[in-house]
Parts: structure tokens; C-alpha cells; sequence
């Protein structure tokens, strides 16, 4: 058995470090794949599907199926919403995203789990509102374009220039230093 952190632990409420801290929640330092039923499963956590980068990263190191577990409340509904389809179709991997529902210590959880195809496609999606039980097929890694399967487009990281001062005068910063 292994606990699963994310390393992209949000401040989506304002709280302080701290207080998420004292409530038990702790950044991750690694993201995982894991075999399972024939497949290489990356489980990712909530705020991890609102910025491409750990579902691009499980990508790259082989993850054939993206699987997120969200606690994901009123009003960030569109993030999830949006974020969820943009994971599966940039990376060209379908990707299962389970959700709560219901309300809970004040807040209000937003639903719509959905299974998604690697093209973007929402095959199914649960109820807003209420406890549902899905079961459905993992959609398979087809349907797209190998013209535009993007996570073979991927290049290196490049620098990026910031220009400062007088135009046409700017030094490279490399992107993230």
C-alpha cells in the first residue's frame, strides 16, 4: 500500500500552507504509473489535471490511461470541466475522472465524473447532483489523427527570451530558471 500526494498541491480557498498542512494535506514529490489490468494507469489528484504539465510528464514516462480522484466544489466547476477533456485529448490518452458529489464542511462538490476519449470526447458523464454508479469500458488509445498524436510533437524545452528595456534588446532566460 502507498499514499499518493500530489506534487501540485493547490491553494484553490485561500488558506495559508499551514492551515493545509494542519488539515493533513502535504505536496507530493514524485508522480507515479502503476500496472494494472494490462494497462499503465497514472492516478493524479484534482488540481493536478488544471495545468497540463503532470499529465504531460505521466505521458512521457509511458501512461497509457490517465485516472483522476477529485474533490472538486462549486464554483471551479469549468476548471475541472475544461481541464479533464484538455488532459485527454493533449495527451492523446483517455482518462477517467471520478469526482465527489453532494455537499460537505461548507461546500458544495460539483459531480460529473466522466470517462473521456483520447480525442476529447466525453463518452459518459455522471450526475451534478446526485450519487451515480458508472460502468463503463476505458476507451481506447484510437480515433485521433497519428498526424496530431502530440505527445510525439514534444521538444525539448526551449529558452524563452524576455525583452526589457529598449526594443530589440532582451537576454534568454530559460523557461522555469
Amino acid at each position: 500500500m502507498r499514499r499518493l500526494r500530489s506534487p501540485y498541491l493547490n491553494d484553490p480557498l485561500g488558506a495559508k500552507r499551514a492551515r493545509l498542512a494542519d488539515a493533513g494535506f502535504k505536496e507530493g514529490e514524485e508522480l507515479l504509473i502503476v500496472d494494472l489490468a494490462g494497462r499503465r494507469v497514472a492516478p493524479l489528484i484534482c488540481f493536478d489535471i488544471e495545468v497540463p504539465e503532470p499529465a504531460r510528464q505521466v505521458t512521457m514516462a509511458g501512461a497509457d490511461l490517465l485516472v483522476t480522484a477529485s474533490a472538486n466544489m462549486h464554483p471551479f466547476y469549468i476548471d475541472h470541466a475544461v481541464g479533464s477533456v484538455a488532459r485527454a485529448h493533449e495527451n492523446r490518452r483517455p482518462h477517467l475522472y471520478a469526482n465527489m458529489v453532494g455537499e460537505g464542511d461548507g461546500l458544495v462538490f460539483v459531480g460529473a465524473s466522466r470517462s473521456i476519449a483520447p480525442t476529447g470526447e466525453t463518452l459518459v458523464e455522471a450526475s451534478k447532483d446526485r450519487e451515480e454508479l458508472l460502468v463503463v469500458a476505458v476507451a481506447e488509445r484510437s480515433g485521433f489523427d497519428e498526424q496530431a498524436d502530440y505527445p510525439k510533437l514534444v521538444r525539448p524545452t526551449r529558452p524563452v527570451r524576455v525583452l526589457e528595456g529598449e526594443p530589440g534588446l532582451g537576454r534568454p532566460v530559460v523557461a522555469g530558471q
